[in-house]
Formats: structure tokens, sequence, C-alpha cells
């Protein structure tokens, strides 16, 4: 798959997916305030389940490629 993602900072801020190698970018909905993702992971198996990680050690994930995402761990403990 040519699926790649990115978290930008500044005034986009936030996760982007491109599926044709970066010629088209689509928002992820989600914004991290005073943070940034440092770790993105793809499920083997189901490309909708995305875990993201945080200079913070908060993990994020969304089971629905993007639309909905839930905080499953705060300062490196899961909730």
């Amino acid at each position: 798959s040519g699926e790649i993602f990115v978290y930008l900072l500044g005034n986009d801020a936030g996760l982007y997916t491109s599926e044709d190698f970066g010629e088209t970018w689509i928002p992820l909905s989600l914004q991290i305030e005073d943070d940034a993702i440092t770790h993105i992971a793809v499920h083997p198996t189901n490309n909708d389940t995305i875990t993201v990680g945080t200079f913070r050690e908060d993990l994020y994930q969304t089971m629905d490629g993007g639309k909905n995402w839930i905080k499953i761990a705060e300062a490196g403990q899961l909730k």
C-alpha cells in the first residue's frame, strides 16, 4: 500500500495521511494540545486501526480509519 502518515505542527496542526505517496493529504481529525506525535503504528491486518504515541507518553487509537480517536494511555499509564 502507498499509505503514509505525517503529523504537522503550526496552523495546520494534526495527523494526515496520503494514499498516493504524498500527492494529496487527508486530515485524520487528531489534534493534540501542547504535545506532538512521535510514533505511528498501523495494525498489520486492519488498516482502520491506528495507534499513535506522543512525546508526553500518551497513546491515542482509532478503529475507524481516523474519524474518531480515544486516549488509551496518559503519561505512560493505560486508562
